[in-house]
C-alpha cells in the first residue's frame, strides 16, 4: 500500500463519495475508483459499500480507518517537521475550522499578519457547524478549530480567550430603545431573528424564556450573524449578537447593551486532547490568542 492510496481512500471516506474525495484531491472520479479498487484488492477486503448516490464505511472499512488514519496523520507531521528543522522556516498546511464569528470577525486580522511573517504556510479554513467540525478535529482532518463552547467534550481542550457582552439590536426606531430598562417581559412583545436551532445564543434565549414561561416569537432563522443583522436592520425583528460583530458601517442598527440577560458569548481554541500540533499550527494559535 502507497501513502497515496491512503490518502484516497480517507478522502472518500470523509465526503461519503467518490466524485467529491475527486474534486478535493483534484483528481478524476475514475483515477479515485481505480486506486480505491486497487487497494481493496491488496486488503482482501470491501472498504465501502454504496448507499443511494453515495458510499459508506463497511466495517472492514471502518477498522482500516481507525488504523490507517493515525498512521497518514503522524506520516505527514514528520514530514513537516523535517523540513522545518532543515532550515527553520515555518511550512503548512495548517487547516482551521471555525464558523461564522470566527471566520468574518476574529481570524482575518491573525492570519493576515501570521501570513505576511510565515509566507511558507498554507492556511485552510474550514467553515463548518460546530458539531461537524469536532467531528473533523477526531478525524484529523483539521489541526484546531474556534469556536464558542459552552461545554466542551472531554476528548477535547478547550482554551478561551475571547469574551464578548451580548447586545439587543434592532432599528434605531424600535420601541424596545425607549424602555428605561430591558427585561424578558419587554423583549417578548416582539419577534426574534435567531440563529439555527442548537447554537449556543439559541439555546440561551430559548431556555431563559421557558423559564419564564413567555413566548418566543421567531420571524426568521438565520445561519449567522451577519444575516441577523441584514434582517433586524429591516425591522423583521430583534436580535441578539455579541458585541464585536457591530460595525461602524451598521448603520440601520442601534444596540442595546444585554449582558445583565444573556450574558457573554465566550469564543476558544479547540484541539483534539493527546493529539500533538505542529510548529506552524502552534504559532497561528499564538497570533490568535496570544
Amino acid at each position: 500500500m502507497e501513502i497515496q492510496q491512503a490518502r484516497v481512500f480517507l478522502a472518500v471516506a470523509r465526503e461519503g463519495s467518490f466524485s467529491a474525495a475527486a474534486r478535493r484531491l483534484y483528481r478524476t472520479q475514475p483515477t479515485v475508483t481505480m486506486a480505491v479498487q486497487k487497494l481493496e484488492r491488496e486488503l482482501g477486503a470491501r472498504l465501502f459499500e454504496r448507499v443511494g448516490h453515495g458510499v459508506r464505511l463497511t466495517r472492514a472499512g471502518r477498522l482500516f480507518m481507525e488504523s490507517v488514519g493515525p498512521l497518514v496523520e503522524q506520516w505527514d507531521r514528520t514530514s513537516r517537521r523535517l523540513q522545518e528543522s532543515a532550515d527553520g522556516v515555518l511550512r503548512g498546511p495548517v487547516r482551521v475550522g471555525a464558523g461564522e464569528a470566527g471566520i468574518l470577525y476574529l481570524l482575518p486580522g491573525p492570519i493576515r499578519s501570521f501570513l505576511r511573517r510565515h509566507p511558507r504556510v498554507d492556511v485552510i479554513i474550514r467553515h463548518r457547524p460546530a458539531a461537524e467540525t469536532l467531528a473533523m478535529l477526531r478525524q484529523g482532518e483539521i489541526d484546531f478549530a474556534l469556536r464558542a463552547l459552552p461545554e466542551p467534550p472531554a476528548d477535547m481542550t478547550y482554551f478561551p480567550f475571547r469574551s464578548a457582552d451580548r447586545l439587543v439590536i434592532a432599528p434605531p426606531s424600535h420601541p424596545i430603545h425607549k424602555a428605561k430598562s430591558l427585561t424578558l417581559e419587554i423583549l417578548a412583545r416582539y419577534p426574534f431573528i435567531l440563529p439555527w436551532p442548537g447554537s449556543a445564543t439559541r439555546k440561551l434565549i430559548e431556555g431563559l424564556f421557558a423559564e419564564r414561561g413567555l413566548p418566543l416569537q421567531i420571524s426568521l432563522e438565520a445561519g449567522g450573524w451577519e444575516a441577523i443583522k441584514r434582517y433586524a436592520g429591516l425591522g423583521l425583528g430583534i436580535g441578539v449578537v455579541p458585541d464585536f460583530c457591530l460595525e461602524q458601517t451598521d448603520r440601520r442598527l442601534a444596540a442595546r447593551a444585554a449582558r445583565s440577560l444573556f450574558g457573554q458569548d465566550t469564543y476558544g481554541i479547540v484541539t483534539k486532547r493527546g493529539r500533538e500540533i505542529s510548529p506552524a499550527a502552534r504559532s497561528l494559535i499564538a497570533e490568535i490568542a496570544p
